[in-house]
C-alpha cells in the first residue's frame, strides 16, 4: 500500500507529459496578453505561469482569466470584473482604465486570433497562445 500513491502520482505526470498537458514540472508555456483600446493604442505583455502565479498570489488557473488578471495587473491597468449573466456565473472584463462597456461599445475576447464565444471564466486555457481583449465600438445606424 504504501508504494501506490507515488506511483499514482507518477503515472498520472507521465501520462499528462505524454499528452502535452501542463504538469508542475513543464508549466513554462507563456502567453501574450493584448488590450486594444478605441484609440488605436495597445497595452501588451508576455506571461508566464509562474509569473502569473507571482503576481496574483495564486496557484493554477485552468480559464483564461488567469492571464487576464495577471495581465492586467502586470500592467498595471485599472480595470474591472463582473458577473455578466448570472445563471452561469459568467464573468467578463467590463472596463479597463477609463474605457468601460457601455453605449459606445463593449470589450470582446479573442483567443487565438478568434474571437471567443465563452467568457473569460469559461473559455479554457488549454492550448491558447495569444489572448486579446478589445474594445470594439458600437454600431451607429446610417443616417
Amino acid at each position: 500500500m504504501r508504494f501506490e500513491v507515488p506511483v499514482l502520482i507518477l503515472s498520472a505526470t507521465i501520462v499528462f507529459a505524454a499528452l502535452g498537458a501542463p504538469t508542475p514540472a513543464n508549466r513554462t508555456e507563456t502567453v501574450v496578453v493584448t488590450f486594444a483600446f478605441p484609440d488605436g493604442s495597445s497595452k501588451v505583455t508576455e506571461l508566464s505561469d509562474a509569473e502569473v502565479r507571482s503576481l496574483l498570489h495564486e496557484n493554477f488557473g485552468y480559464m483564461v482569466e488567469w492571464w487576464i488578471r495577471g495581465a492586467l495587473v502586470k500592467l498595471g491597468l485599472p480595470h474591472r470584473i463582473a458577473i455578466v449573466d448570472t445563471k452561469l456565473r459568467a464573468k467578463d472584463v467590463v472596463a479597463v482604465g477609463d474605457v468601460e462597456n457601455g453605449p459606445t461599445g463593449r470589450w470582446v475576447l479573442y483567443v487565438n486570433g478568434f474571437r471567443s464565444p465563452y467568457h473569460m471564466n469559461t473559455q479554457t486555457r488549454e492550448n491558447v497562445r495569444e489572448i486579446r481583449l478589445a474594445f470594439q465600438s458600437a454600431r451607429r445606424p446610417a443616417g
